[in-house]
C-alpha cells in the first residue's frame, strides 16, 4: 500500500498502485510495529528534531507503529505552519508513504524557500489616524535592540494586525469600515515582501441625545443624567447600548431595585452620523434583605463570612454593596468559587441573600531549593493553616537552611483585625548566619500592622524586639565594643511601599518603591539607640517586546542616637555580592579591619543599570553596570587612620563620604526562567581592582532570582 500527499496545498493523493482513504491504517507488521522509518528531505534551516516537535501530537502514531493517512497529512500541515510562522512564507511540506525493505518508510519532502522579510507596509486611504499609529499595530519583530535586520514576514501576524486596525476603527465609531488586503508584492528573489492595505473609512457614528422614559427613581435620575451627558459625542458602537443598560441596572440596584427591565430604542439623530438612544425603564419592586443563607462552608464559620459582607439583614438591597461583599470574600483567598444571589420573592419586600461558596484547601506545604554564590546550597520548607478554626486567620511555620546558616519562623496572622482591613501579624523568629567577618545570631518577636492604603500602595508599622549575639570576630576583638557583641534591640519600624510591577519574578514594566524608617531606643526595651533610614526604587522600561531596561537605586544610613557613640557590628550596612555590586564577593566592598575582614559602615548606595533581552521562552540574557559604596570610607572602630570616638565625628564622616568611594562592576548574565523565578548566572568584571585588598578580576555569581 502506498500513500502520498502535499501537506497544506492538497489533500492526501493516491498513487496508482492503491488508494489511501481516511481512516485506513498502514502497519509494517502486526508483531513488529517499530519498523517504521521517518525521513526528512530538503530541510536545511530546521533539524528533523525541530520538525518532529512542531508536529509532536500528529507524529505520536508513528512512534506507536500505526500509520493513519489523515494524521500524516496533519503532520505535514503542522510542519508547513511551523516554517511559515518562522518567516518561510512560501515553504511547502509534502509526504510519501511507501514500503521499504524492513517495513514502511514515511518521507516528508520539504521545499523551504527563502526566509522572507517584511520590506514595507503601505496604507492607503487613511485619514482619521496617523499612519504611525496604525503601523505600530503591526509590532516590531526584530530579534533584538541592536539588530538592523528587517522583521521576518509572518502572514498570520499581518492579518492579526489588520484585525487590530479594524477593532481600532470600530471603537471610534467607524461601523462601515472596509479593509482590502493584505496585498502582497514579492521581490525578484522572493526574500522581501511589500504589504499593501486599502482602507475605506466610511462614515463615523457618534452618540447623540440619550432620553429616559418610564419609571424613573429619583435617586438615580441625576447620576443617569450625568452619565448620559458624559456619553454624548463619544464614538457610537453597539457596545454603548450594553454600557447604558448596565449603568441603568447598576444605579437602580444601588437604590434597592435589583431587577429593573430596560428596553433601548435606537434612532437616527438630527446631525449626520448621530445616534439617538431612548431607554424605557420598568423599575420592579424594591427589595430589603430579610436573612442570610450560607452553603458550601464546611470549614469556614458563618460568622466569618457574615463579617465580610457589606449587606446585612434589614438593609435595602444594593448592587454596589453586593459587589463589595463579593470582593471582600474573594480577597480572603479561602474560596475557589463564590455566588451571591437573591432568593425568590415572597409576599413582602424581604428576600434572602444566598451565599454559596466552594472552599480551597486550607493547609499548604511549600518547598524551595536554590543556590547562592555566598550561601551555596539553600532550601526552605513551610507549612501553613490558612483558615485556623474556620476564622480566616493564618498560622505558618517556616524553616530555611543553607551552608552559612539557618532560620526558623512561627507566625500568626489575622488579615481582618477587629473586622477591619488591617493585617495583624505576630512572628517569632530565630536566625543564625555566618557573615564574612562574624557570626550573627538573632532571636526576636514582632507586632506588625499592615494595610493597603490605595491599590498597590501599602503602609506597614511594627514594634520589633530582638536579642543579638555576635561571635567569631576573629582578629577584630580589639576593634569591637564588648557591649556591642550581645545586646537587645527594641525598635519601631514604619515603611511605605508602592509596587506596580507587571511580574514579580521577571518584570518588563512598572516599578517598586519603598521608604523605611527604624527608631531603636532603650526607652523601647532595648540596649542600643539608633535611627536607620533606607529607601529604594526599581523601574522597568520596555524598549521592545523582548527587551527591557531595568534601573535600581538603594540607599540608607544608620546613625547613633542619645549616648550611643557607634553602631554595633551586627547592625551596620555591608555591600558587595550577588544582589548588590556583583564584581565583589559577599560584603567585601568597603572598609576592612587589620585582619582583612569587612567592618561595614553607617551608610551605603547601590546603583544598577541592566539591559535584559529575552532570547526564547525560557532563556534571557542581560548586560549590567553596578556601582556602590560604603560610608564612611575608614573603619568605624579605630582600626583606620582616624578613630570615631564621638557620635558627632561619626555622623560628620558618614555624610562627608556619603557619595564618595564608589566601586564598579560590569558584566553579563544568563537567566533560565522558571515559574518560581529565574536561575541566574552572572559574570562581573572589576575595572578598578585593588590587588592589595585581595580583590578578584572576575567574580562569578550563581543564584536563584534576579539581582533586583
Amino acid at each position: 500500500m502506498l500513500c502520498c500527499g502535499l501537506g497544506m496545498t492538497a489533500p492526501c493523493l493516491a498513487l496508482p498502485v492503491n488508494v489511501c482513504q481516511e481512516g485506513d491504517t498502514l502497519q509494517a507488521e502486526a508483531n513488529a510495529p517499530d519498523k517504521i522509518a521517518v525521513t526528512f528531505i530538503g530541510n536545511a534551516d530546521f533539524s528533523a528534531r525541530q520538525l518532529r516537535k512542531a508536529a509532536a501530537v500528529e507524529m505520536a502514531g508513528l512512534d506507536s507503529g500505526a500509520i493513519h493517512c489523515p494524521e500524516i497529512d496533519d503532520a505535514a500541515f503542522q510542519m508547513e505552519d511551523f516554517y511559515r510562522s518562522n518567516g518561510y512564507a512560501t515553504a511547502t511540506v509534502g509526504y510519501e508513504v511507501k514500503p521499504g525493505a524492513d517495513g514502511i518508510i514515511v518521507i516528508f519532502r520539504i521545499d523551504e524557500g527563502p526566509l522572507v522579510r517584511l520590506d514595507t507596509i503601505k496604507l492607503h486611504g487613511v485619514h482619521f489616524f496617523p499612519d504611525t499609529e496604525l503601523l505600530a499595530l503591526f509590532g516590531d519583530q526584530r530579534p533584538g535592540l541592536l539588530s538592523a535586520a528587517k522583521p521576518t514576514f509572518v502572514e498570520r501576524e499581518v492579518r492579526a494586525a489588520l484585525r487590530r486596525i479594524r477593532d481600532l476603527y470600530y471603537a471610534q465609531g467607524f461601523l462601515d469600515l472596509a479593509l482590502e488586503g493584505p496585498l502582497l508584492e514579492y521581490g525578484a528573489d522572493r526574500s522581501l515582501v511589500t504589504v499593501s492595505v486599502k482602507i475605506d473609512e466610511g462614515r463615523r457614528f457618534l452618540v447623540g441625545p440619550i432620553e429616559f422614559s418610564g419609571e424613573m427613581v429619583d435617586e438615580a435620575a441625576l447620576p443617569l443624567a450625568n452619565f448620559a451627558s458624559s456619553l454624548r459625542g463619544q464614538p457610537y458602537t453597539p457596545w454603548k447600548k450594553v454600557e447604558l443598560r448596565s449603568r441603568i441596572v447598576e444605579e437602580y440596584g444601588r437604590c434597592g431595585y435589583p431587577e429593573p427591565q430596560v428596553e433601548l430604542e435606537i434612532m437616527d439623530g438630527e446631525a449626520s452620523g448621530e445616534t439617538r438612544l431612548i431607554a424605557h425603564i420598568l423599575r420592579g419592586p424594591r427589595v430589603r434583605i430579610s436573612r442570610l443563607e450560607f452553603t458550601g462552608n464546611t470549614r469556614t464559620k458563618p460568622s466569618f463570612i457574615e463579617n465580610r459582607l457589606a449587606l446585612r439583614p434589614g438593609d435595602w438591597y444594593s448592587a454596589e454593596k453586593k459587589r463589595q461583599s463579593f470582593e471582600n470574600l474573594y480577597k480572603t483567598g479561602l474560596f475557589s468559587r463564590l455566588e451571591l444571589d437573591l432568593g425568590e420573592p415572597g409576599q413582602d419586600e424581604g428576600r434572602t441573600l444566598a451565599v454559596r461558596v466552594e472552599e480551597l484547601p486550607s493547609r499548604e506545604v511549600s518547598m524551595e531549593a536554590g543556590w547562592g554564590a555566598y550561601e551555596l546550597l539553600r532550601g526552605r520548607l513551610g507549612v501553613s493553616e490558612n483558615n485556623l478554626f474556620g476564622s480566616g486567620r493564618q498560622l505558618r511555620a517556616e524553616a530555611g537552611a543553607s551552608v552559612k546558616g539557618e532560620d526558623v519562623t512561627l507566625q500568626f496572622s489575622d488579615p481582618w483585625l477587629l473586622g477591619s482591613d488591617l493585617l495583624f501579624s505576630l512572628p517569632l523568629s530565630h536566625r543564625r548566619r555566618e557573615e564574612p567577618s562574624f557570626i550573627r545570631r538573632e532571636d526576636g518577636i514582632s507586632v506588625q500592622l499592615s494595610r493597603e492604603i490605595v491599590k498597590k500602595f501599602t503602609a506597614n508599622a511594627s514594634y520589633d524586639y530582638k536579642q543579638t549575639k555576635v561571635t567569631a570576630i576573629e582578629g577584630m576583638e580589639a576593634m569591637v565594643d564588648p557591649e556591642a557583641k550581645d545586646y537587645a534591640t527594641g525598635a519601631m519600624h514604619i515603611q511605605v511601599t508602592m509596587d506596580n510591577r507587571n511580574d514579580l519574578f521577571f518584570p518588563s514594566r512598572g516599578g517598586r518603591f519603598f521608604l523605611s524608617e527604624v527608631l531603636a531606643s532603650q526607652a523601647l526595651g532595648g540596649e542600643v539607640d539608633y535611627s536607620k533610614s533606607t529607601a529604594g526604587i526599581r523601574w522597568f522600561f520596555p524598549l521592545r517586546p523582548a527587551t527591557v531596561l531595568a534601573l535600581r537605586y538603594d540607599t540608607g544610613f544608620i546613625l547613633p542616637m542619645g549616648a550611643q557613640q557607634t553602631i554595633p557590628l551586627g547592625e551596620r550596612f555591608f555591600n558587595g555580592g550577588e544582589n548588590s555590586v556583583r564584581s565583589f564577593t559577599q560584603d567585601q566592598l568597603g572598609p576592612r579591619g587589620s585582619s582583612g575582614d569587612p567592618l561595614g559602615g553607617t551608610a551605603y548606595n547601590i546603583c544598577s543599570l541592566e539591559l535584559r533581552q529575552r532570547l526564547s521562552q525560557n532563556f534571557s540574557l542581560s548586560f549590567f553596570v553596578d556601582l556602590g559604596n560604603i560610608s564612611p570610607g575608614a573603619p568605624l572602630d579605630g582600626s583606620g587612620a582616624q578613630p570615631y570616638d564621638s557620635r558627632s565625628a561619626l555622623v560628620k564622616a558618614t555624610f562627608n563620604d556619603y557619595f564618595n568611594g564608589f566601586r564598579t562592576g560590569v558584566g553579563t548574565g544568563l537567566q533560565y526562567l522558571l515559574p518560581v523565578g529565574p536561575v541566574r548566572l552572572d559574570v562581573a568584571l572589576n575595572p578598578d581592582r585593588r590587588p592589595e585588598r585581595g580583590e578578584k578580576d572576575v567574580v562569578v555569581n550563581f543564584s536563584v532570582g534576579m539581582a533586583f
